[in-house]
């Protein structure tokens, strides 16, 4: 999963490199906390969804924008932004398609895979 503050860039290059698992070396985790998510972090969430046959390249399990207590489900308007296995959108409240926190710094938070 990886989060983007509000005004960054999906650049989806970046998620088919972190596939092995060696989160570029130097001890670094990937921020994985187990059962010790820090407050506020969202939890999972897990939806019956399954990516496309045929082994799409990308493909976007979950979106969430917003903030902990007051966020809108992007999913699918995450994935209609994926063109030949990438993605990349500038993140804010009209790439997201709502602004879900009127003036409160929002969060885009994707779970995804890569070739199924």
């Amino acid at each position: 999963m990886f989060e983007y503050r509000e005004g960054g860039v999906v650049d989806g290059s970046k998620f088919s490199g972190w596939g092995g698992g060696g989160w570029g070396g130097g001890g670094w985790n990937g921020g994985w906390y187990g059962n010790n998510r820090p407050p506020g972090r969202p939890p999972v969430v897990r939806p019956p969804v399954q990516p496309p046959a045929g082994g799409a390249q990308l493909f976007i399990v979950t979106a969430r924008w917003g903030i902990p207590a007051n966020q809108v489900d992007v999913s699918d308007r995450l994935r209609s932004f994926v063109r030949n296995g990438r993605i990349n959108t500038v993140v804010n409240s009209t790439s997201m398609g709502s602004d879900p926190a009127r003036g409160a710094p929002k969060t885009l938070w994707v779970t995804y895979t890569i070739g199924g």
